[in-house]
């Protein structure tokens, strides 16, 4: 007698064959996933960085090559932003936001710079916080040459991110 290829009696998978097939697929999801979500994180980070710096630079170059005037706000509760407003040459008033990341808040209290005709600012620091990298960054202000620059300092008990 011919023994069949398949078994008619057995037409699914079993109980135990069905839970381990879901527990490694679970294993290989969450070992994905999770760096994923960190690394994606870690880059909405430093394009934040990235963008300020693109509009900080524009409006020093306005101040010093236009000699328009461009104002700063550090918003926490509405948009949790950095505002960037100054005034075209027939008067308009023109915005541009950076909004910052979801896992990096604002440490500092609500605040505005100037940054002046001739390029200069009043100096004072901006702090930030993530929650993702643990790491405190101070945005240094500074007053002479208009710039700033940004300190990373890790959370205690963290490394730097």
């Amino acid at each position: 007698m011919v023994r069949p290829l398949f078994n008619s009696q057995r037409r699914a998978f079993t109980m135990v064959e069905v839970v381990i097939v879901l527990a490694i697929s679970a294993l290989v999801i969450v070992t994905t996933t999770i760096p994923y979500q960190k690394r994606n994180a870690e880059l909405s980070e430093e394009q934040f960085w990235r963008d300020v710096k693109q509009r900080w630079q524009e409006a020093q170059t306005r101040a010093r090559v236009e000699g328009k005037a461009t104002f700063i706000y550090l918003t926490s509760r509405s948009k949790r932003e950095i505002r960037f407003e100054y005034h075209t040459d027939s008067g308009k008033k023109v915005t541009e936001e950076v909004l910052l990341p979801k896992q990096l808040h604002i440490a500092s209290n609500e605040d505005m710079v100037k940054i002046y005709k001739n390029g200069y600012v009043s100096p004072r620091t901006w702090s930030f916080v993530s929650k993702l990298t643990m790491t405190n960054y101070d945005m240094k202000i500074q007053m002479g040459w208009g710039g700033y620059y940004v300190q990373k300092t890790a959370v205690w008990g963290f490394p730097a991110g």
